[in-house]
C-alpha cells in the first residue's frame, strides 16, 4: 500500500495491461462533481434515478444528536424501491463514516434521530 499524507492508498492491479494503475488522489468535491457529471456512463447497468448531488437533510438544519447535514450523491433505485446514498470520503474510511451511514439508514426509514 502507498501513502499519501494521512490517506492510505490500495494499489489496483490492471489484468489488460499486466501491470498496477497508478492511485488517483482527489478531494472529496471533485469526486463527487466526476461522478455526478458522469453518473449515466459509470451506472448505466443500474437503473438509478439520481435526485441531486450535495443533498440537504432537512433543508440544511442538522439535528443535534445526528451531526449529518448532506448526502454527497443521492438516487433511487425503483427496482428494490430503495434509495441509493453515495458517501465519498476521500481519505481512509474512519468511525465518522460508519456512524454516518447508519443514521442515513435510519432516517431513511422513516425514523428521527432523537
Amino acid at each position: 500500500m502507498l501513502k499519501s499524507g494521512e490517506a492510505e492508498v490500495k494499489r489496483l492491479f490492471s489484468v489488460k495491461d499486466n501491470d498496477f494503475l497508478q492511485p488517483v488522489i482527489k478531494k472529496e468535491d471533485v469526486l463527487r462533481d466526476f461522478l455526478w457529471n458522469n453518473r449515466k456512463k459509470l451506472f448505466q447497468e443500474y437503473n438509478f434515478i439520481f435526485i441531486a448531488k450535495e443533498f440537504s437533510l432537512n433543508e440544511g438544519q442538522v439535528h443535534d444528536s445526528c451531526k449529518m447535514g448532506r448526502i454527497d450523491i443521492l438516487a433511487y433505485n425503483p427496482d428494490k424501491k430503495r434509495f441509493v446514498i453515495f458517501e465519498l470520503k476521500a481519505t481512509s474510511l474512519n468511525s465518522e463514516f460508519f456512524v454516518q451511514s447508519v443514521v442515513f439508514s435510519f432516517r431513511e426509514s422513516g425514523n428521527n434521530c432523537s
